[in-house]
């Protein structure tokens, strides 16, 4: 069971059994005795920091690698307001909906991969049949063909892996994402999705507007559609609806939602709407990314191997000497 899973299987067990009146301690014992391995290590250790006086929220931060940013502010939030099996709950729907877009993304490449590295050690085969190249000669072409893949992959790894510490370079590859056709719109809707599940669950756990506004941005997940709702803290600072601060490259039916919210006094019902809204959407358009993805390779490869099978055909004629 991946990491993902067992989370999943956690935070549904917190929320089940905090629903029916079980003390925090009890769940942590009972939750781990039927794991084991890594995410035991884990539940014993958050026991322990429980027993000497942490906050739930403190002890998940001790594993910042199991438990997100975005995790750990929610149950932050929940623990003030004493509602940690709903958010246990929303947190399982989440992570469990981030699951399914993985899988459908993932999925989605698998194939155009497995036929990328076909073609690269295809492409190169007529020339070293032919004893136009060696087998080093061979080699390098298939290499040559897979690194194009490889190279953007490597570096887009290094910028994820390396962006907390060099923000203009995570700045750089969020703006990028968006303007990737398809992706760049699932993006942008699931960070608004983020936005809107964080920001409800806040309000609801009576946290003021303007420290939801601080906190929420803080885990969207895109640095350029954060700064899209900053305006919020600064209307709120000045005695105004926050929804006027919005970017208007938030979709209008989003803020028009938001404004309907403030005006009826049902502004976390309003959120909790969006970020549903913007979730199917997410969804719906990543899974046209997944498979459009796959179309756009293999015309790539046939295109590479038509320009491929005529420069060989070329070459074998001019060894003919015939016309070409």
């Amino acid at each position: 069971m991946g990491r993902t899973s067992q989370l999943i299987v956690v935070y549904t067990g917190f929320a089940t059994m905090l629903e029916a009146g079980i003390s925090l301690l009890r769940v942590f014992e009972f939750l781990r005795e039927s794991h084991k391995g890594p995410m035991r290590r884990v539940l014993t250790g958050m026991l322990d920091a429980l027993n000497q006086g942490h906050t739930l929220s403190g002890a998940m931060a001790d594993y910042p690698r199991v438990f997100a940013c975005f995790d750990r502010t929610l149950i932050g939030a929940a623990e003030e307001s004493g509602n940690l099996d709903m958010c246990f709950g929303m947190l399982a729907q989440w992570h469990e909906f981030m699951r399914r877009l993985k899988r459908t993304v993932v999925s989605g490449l698998v194939l155009p991969l497995f036929v990328l590295h076909i073609a690269a050690a295809i492409l190169p085969a007529g020339k070293f049949v032919l004893g136009q190249i060696e087998i080093g000669g061979y080699v390098k072409n298939v290499l040559g063909i897979l690194m194009v893949f490889y190279v953007p992959a490597v570096v887009l790894g290094v910028i994820l892996f390396l962006g907390p510490r060099l923000p203009a370079l995570r700045s750089l590859l969020d703006r990028l994402v968006l303007w990737v056709p398809v992706l760049g719109k699932g993006v942008r809707e699931l960070c608004i999705a983020r936005f809107s599940r964080a920001f409800g669950m806040l309000f609801k756990a009576g946290i003021p507007m303007s420290e939801c506004f601080a906190m929420a941005p803080q885990i969207v997940g895109n640095g350029v559609i954060a700064k899209m709702f900053a305006g919020g803290a600064q209307f709120i600072a000045r005695g105004e609806m926050p929804s006027g601060g919005f970017s208007k490259k938030i979709p209008s039916e989003y803020r028009e939602l938001w404004k309907v919210g403030e005006e009826t006094g049902k502004l976390e019902e309003c959120a909790n709407k969006i970020a549903e809204i913007s979730s199917d959407r997410a969804e719906l358009l990543l899974q046209e990314f997944a498979r459009w993805v796959p179309r756009v390779v293999y015309f790539g490869v046939m295109m590479f191997m038509v320009k491929s099978i005529m420069t060989l055909a070329s070459g074998y004629a001019s060894s003919l000497s015939l016309p070409v």
